[in-house]
């Protein structure tokens, strides 16, 4: 059986530098990248609706969470926040059922993690 590349929409709000704007073009060749008309650099901002969401089987940037839900061909969106807008010390919670356990992946670096159930009541005001 012979894989045949697809080619998808990728639908992007992001507003990036000149430089970063052709790495993402270069990126995504053999595609179809469709740049909405309200771009935002803020990634911290919700994007507004964009009826050329529809027509995207991919979305990255900020997009309009409604739209997202109503866009028949979209299969991945990925929300643009730059982990350095991330405070450091956010806290995960993770609750497994019993016999499980898991890891903490952030952009293909498992992180360190720890158990609060083993730490709990160790710990002396101020620690």
């Amino acid at each position: 059986m012979e894989f045949v590349p697809m080619s998808l929409t990728i639908w992007c709000n992001a507003q990036f530098n000149a430089a970063a704007t052709r790495l993402l073009a270069e990126g995504v060749a053999g595609h179809r990248l469709v740049t909405s008309a309200g771009t935002s650099a803020n990634v911290l901002q919700a994007g507004a609706a964009d009826p050329a969401l529809a027509t995207a089987d991919l979305a990255f940037g900020q997009p309009d969470a409604a739209d997202c839900l109503r866009a028949p061909r979209r299969r991945w969106t990925r929300y643009a926040r730059a982990a350095s807008q991330v405070p450091s010390q956010t806290q995960v919670f993770v609750d497994l059922q019993v016999g499980y356990t898991g890891v903490l992946v952030v952009d293909g670096l498992e992180l360190e993690t720890i158990n609060l159930d083993e730490v709990r009541g160790n710990a002396k005001p101020g620690q």
